[in-house]
């Protein structure tokens, strides 16, 4: 892993926080219909930050590599905001890639002015590849490593996201967080092999709402570190997922799979993760 020739000083993160909060309100300003899908998405980018941050500090990250990492996770969902004003959804099938809208952004706005561009290209490349089904595999040990780091930190509030609604008491009030899938009993097979197969479930299987569900339950699959998965089973995101399915039986056959396979993956030494991971 070479990480060491990339860093960032503690000025540009606190100097990007006060664009970041300035730009997502002047969104709000424009059209104050869509100010709780915005406060959404920056609520979002906050505790990805903080959990990447934890993520990074448990890696034993200097300052600098820290603050990159902020960084990454802060400019990570920027291109949201105009999606969803453009779009008026948040679905990347029907309307636009956020990811590389997001690096679009931050080349027009300049942002990164203040980082040299070795660094800056690593940025913008960790952010187009967040919402991939996988980072290249021939990329740099150092843009896989801080790609992982954030994919992970933005599953985590993700799944926090979605099971908030699911468990929300008058029901989901959202659709656009579910794709406006429907909410049938049944799940699709070709959902449940996936999971079976130890494989990330593919969008474009997806059905149902139920499958919506088994999808983020194969999150697993694609996650890289250990505090990821301590913080997934002190939540519970995985039981509760279950909890919320209503085809019980395929619901308890994903349940023991994804759960044996996080068993696994505690078990190892965190370098043992990383290393199955390309590192």
């Amino acid at each position: 892993m070479t990480k060491e020739r990339f860093g960032l000083s503690p000025t540009v993160p606190e100097r990007l926080w006060t664009w970041f909060s300035a730009y997502a309100e002047d969104f709000v300003s424009r059209n104050p219909a869509s100010g709780d899908m915005m406060a959404l998405k920056k609520d979002h980018t906050r505790r990805v930050s903080r959990t990447a941050l934890d993520i990074g500090r448990r890696l034993k990250l200097d300052l600098r590599e820290l603050n990159l990492v902020e960084v990454t996770a802060l400019l990570h969902d920027i291109g949201r905001f105009e999606q969803y004003e453009r779009f008026r959804t948040f679905s990347d099938k029907i309307s636009v890639n956020h990811a590389l809208l997001g690096v679009s952004i931050c080349r027009k706005e300049n942002i990164l002015h203040d980082v040299d561009e070795e660094t800056a290209e690593l940025i913008l490349r960790v952010i187009s590849y967040h919402n991939r089904a996988a980072v290249p595999a021939d990329e740099t040990p150092s843009c896989v490593f801080y790609s992982r780091l954030l994919r992970d930190s933005d599953k985590l509030d993700i799944w926090d996201v979605v099971l908030r609604s699911y468990e929300n008491p008058s029901g989901i009030k959202n659709a656009s967080l579910i794709h406006d899938l429907p909410d049938r009993l049944e799940i699709s097979s070709v959902v449940i092999d996936s999971i079976r197969r130890e494989a990330i479930v593919s969008t474009g299987d997806m059905r149902t709402l139920n499958d919506f569900k088994l999808f983020h339950m194969s999150w697993v699959f694609d996650i890289n570190f250990r505090r990821t998965f301590e913080i997934l089973r002190k939540r519970r995101y995985l039981e509760r997922l279950r909890d919320s399915l209503k085809e019980k039986g395929a619901a308890e056959d994903a349940f023991l799979c994804v759960s044996r396979y996080c068993r696994q993956r505690l078990g190892g030494p965190e370098c043992s993760v990383k290393r199955e991971r390309g590192h």
